[in-house]
C-alpha cells in the first residue's frame, strides 16, 4: 500500500467558502491529521463555460440530455422540461409533475416513480450529438473535453469563489512534503454556480388596517418604543439530511452553504430580537454568536438535554440587540426535569415525557439611547423562546409541555406585571390543542386530542387553563398558510405570542407566497435555508395600567 492523498471539494457556490477535505495515508497505511502535515495549496481557475441550458433538477448544473415531452403538452416554461439524465427526472418526478397542466398531473398522479419511467420512455433528446454538444459555449476554448488553460489565484488552503469564478471549474493542487518524498494530488470541481440571488421583498400587513406594503425598517412607534422581533427554526445540521430533503441539492444542504445564507437573510430583517430554534450547540459557539456579535447583539443559549453518539445536539438561542436592550435576568425550563418531579407518576408516564425539549427565558430592559440597566429604569420585557416536541403522534407531550411552559410564565410575569412574548416552534397546528390552549386559555373538553393520553400524563381538562391574556399576532387576519413548507409536510408550526394590554402588534411580515417556492419544489432549497419560514413582527410597548417592577 503505497502513500496517497484523498480529497472532496463541495459544490462550489459564489461568495461560499470552499475548504478541502484531505486525508492522507503512508506507505505503512496510517493515516495522518491533515493540519499537523506540510502541505502546499495552490487553486486555480478556468475558462469560463456558458450553457444555454441546464438541468431543471433543482441545484443541478449538468448539461442537459432529456426534454420532457409532457412539459411540451403542458406548456410548462422551456427551462424547466430539461433534464441531464433519466435518474435526474426519476428522482424528481413526484414534484416535477406537479408543473404540468392540472388534467395532465391529475393523470399522472400517484405511483410518482412509475410514471417518472413512462415518460422517460416518452422522452427524446435534443437530436443528433451535434446538437446536443451546441449547448454549451466555451470561452476560449473548444467543446467540453478540450484542453483547459488554468489561471492561479491563491495558494490558501480555503478559497471563496468570486463573480469572476462564476461558470468557470476551479482545480485544486496539494502537495505533501515528507520524509519520504514529495506526493502531490490534484481535484477539480464542477462549475461555480452563482450565489443565491437576493431575497424577494416580503410584503407587511397592518394589524390594525390589513393594508399590505413592501417591507422595510421598522419604524418609530412616536411616543411607545417599538421593536422588531423575529422567531425562526433555523434548520440544524444534524437534521438537514438529503433523506428528509431529497429535492434540495446536496450542496445546498451544507452547513457552510446554508449558514452564510441564513445569516444573508436574518441581517435583511433589521430585527431587534432574535428568538431562534434548532440552533446546533457548536454552531453557536463557533457561528452564530460571534457573526451576531459583529453585527450588534448579545446573546444566550439553551441545548436540549439529549444524548448524541456525536456529541451533536441543538437548542434555543436569544439574542437581543446590545444598543436596545440590557439583559436582568436568565432562566431555563428543562421539561425533562419536570417530567422526573411529578408526583407519583408511573414510569411508562415519565418515559414518555422524557423528549429532552426545553424552553429559555429572558428579562431585558428597554434601553435605546444609553444607560445601563437600573439607572432610569425602561419598559421591561419577558421573552420565550422554545421548540415543543416534534412528532404527531405525541399531541399529549405536546400539550404537557406547553402547559407546563404557560404554568411558569403565568406565574412569573402576573406577579411582576411583566409584558409577555412567546416565540417559539410548537409542532402543533392551529387546530390543535396546543392553539386552542394558548389561545382560549382553556382547552374544550370535546377537543378530539384530548381522547388521547395513553398513560395519563395530562391533568383533569378544568385545570388545562391559564389567565394569560395571549394573543397571536398573526389574530387579526388570520395565520399564514404556512410556516413550514417541505415535500411531505406543509402548514403551520411556529408562533408569536404576546399579552395584550402591554404589547400591541403593529405589522407582520407575510410568507414568501407558494409561487415562489413552488419552482424550488419546496423548503430548504437553493434559495431558502430552512425547512421554515421566519417570522417577523414589528411591536410596541404600551403603557402600564400602573407601574411595575421587578
Amino acid at each position: 500500500m503505497g502513500r496517497a492523498i484523498s480529497l472532496r471539494l463541495d459544490q462550489p457556490v459564489e461568495g461560499i467558502t470552499l475548504t478541502p477535505w484531505i486525508l492522507l495515508r503512508d506507505a505503512e497505511g496510517n493515516h495522518h491529521p491533515n493540519a499537523d502535515a506540510p502541505l502546499q495549496f495552490t487553486w486555480s481557475r478556468g475558462a469560463a463555460r456558458v450553457c444555454h441550458r441546464t438541468c431543471a433538477a433543482p441545484g443541478c448544473s449538468k448539461r442537459p440530455e432529456l426534454q420532457c415531452v409532457l412539459c411540451l403538452e403542458s406548456s410548462v416554461p422551456l427551462h424547466q422540461s430539461f433534464f441531464c439524465s433519466t435518474t435526474c427526472l426519476n428522482n424528481n418526478w413526484t414534484y416535477h409533475h406537479l408543473l404540468h397542466k392540472p388534467q395532465i398531473a391529475s393523470v399522472l398522479s400517484g405511483g410518482g416513480r412509475r410514471k417518472a419511467s413512462a415518460a422517460v420512455a416518452c422522452v427524446g433528446g435534443f437530436g443528433d450529438p451535434i446538437e446536443c454538444e451546441s449547448l454549451w459555449k466555451t470561452e476560449g476554448l473548444g467543446a467540453p473535453g478540450s484542453t483547459q488553460e488554468w489561471v492561479q489565484i491563491t495558494k490558501m488552503k480555503s478559497y471563496t469563489p468570486t463573480p469572476e469564478d462564476v461558470n468557470s471549474i476551479l482545480k485544486l493542487e496539494v502537495l505533501w512534503h515528507s520524509d519520504k518524498g514529495l506526493l502531490s494530488e490534484t481535484i477539480e470541481t464542477q462549475v461555480v454556480l452563482p450565489g443565491p440571488p437576493a431575497f424577494p421583498d416580503r410584503t407587511t400587513i397592518d394589524c390594525r388596517t390589513l393594508a399590505r406594503k413592501p417591507m422595510g425598517k421598522p419604524t418609530s412607534g412616536g411616543a411607545v418604543p417599538r421593536l422588531r422581533v423575529l422567531s425562526y427554526n433555523v434548520l440544524a445540521e444534524i437534521y438537514a439530511v438529503q433523506s428528509l430533503y431529497s429535492y434540495c441539492p446536496l450542496w445546498a444542504l451544507s452547513w457552510a452553504f446554508r449558514s452564510r445564507n441564513l445569516l444573508r437573510e436574518i441581517d435583511t430583517y433589521g430585527a431587534d430580537l432574535l428568538c431562534l430554534q434548532e440552533v446546533q450547540a457548536d454552531h453557536f459557539d463557533d457561528f452564530w454568536s460571534p457573526e451576531l456579535t459583529k453585527r450588534g447583539y448579545e446573546g444566550l443559549f439553551k441545548q436540549k438535554q439529549r444524548e448524541s453518539g456525536d456529541g451533536k445536539v441543538d437548542g434555543c438561542a436569544v439574542f437581543f440587540k446590545r444598543d436596545k436592550f440590557v439583559l436582568l435576568e436568565k432562566y431555563a425550563i428543562d421539561f425533562n426535569d419536570a417530567a422526573l418531579a411529578r408526583p407519583n407518576a408511573k414510569q411508562t408516564a415519565t418515559q414518555r415525557l422524557l423528549k429532552g425539549n426545553i424552553a429559555m427565558v429572558v428579562v431585558l430592559e428597554y434601553v435605546a439611547g444609553g444607560g445601563a440597566a437600573g439607572s432610569n429604569p425602561g419598559q421591561r420585557l419577558c421573552v420565550a423562546n422554545t421548540h415543543i416536541f416534534w412528532d404527531p403522534d405525541f399531541p399529549d407531550v405536546k400539550l404537557w409541555q406547553t402547559h407546563t411552559l404557560i404554568q411558569e410564565l403565568e406565574k412569573f410575569v402576573c406577579a411582576r406585571d411583566l409584558p409577555l412574548l412567546l416565540c417559539g416552534d410548537f409542532n402543533s397546528v392551529p387546530e390543535s390543542s396546543v392553539y386552542e390552549l394558548l389561545r382560549e386559555g382553556r382547552v374544550r373538553d370535546a377537543h378530539p386530542e384530548l381522547s388521547f393520553d395513553p398513560c395519563n400524563i395530562l391533568p383533569p381538562v378544568s385545570k388545562l387553563r391559564h389567565s394569560l391574556p395571549l394573543q397571536s399576532v398573526c389574530s387579526s387576519f388570520g395565520e399564514p398558510p404556512y410556516t413550514n413548507f417541505t415535500g411531505h409536510f406543509v402548514g403551520v408550526l411556529d408562533y408569536i405570542w404576546y399579552t395584550t394590554g402591554r404589547l400591541r402588534a403593529v405589522q407582520v411580515m407575510d410568507v414568501p407566497s407558494e409561487e415562489r417556492l413552488r419552482p424550488l419544489v419546496a423548503l430548504p432549497s437553493s434559495q431558502w435555508s430552512s425547512d421554515h419560514a421566519a417570522l417577523v413582527v414589528d411591536m410596541d410597548f404600551l403603557p402600564a395600567a400602573s407601574a411595575g417592577g421587578l
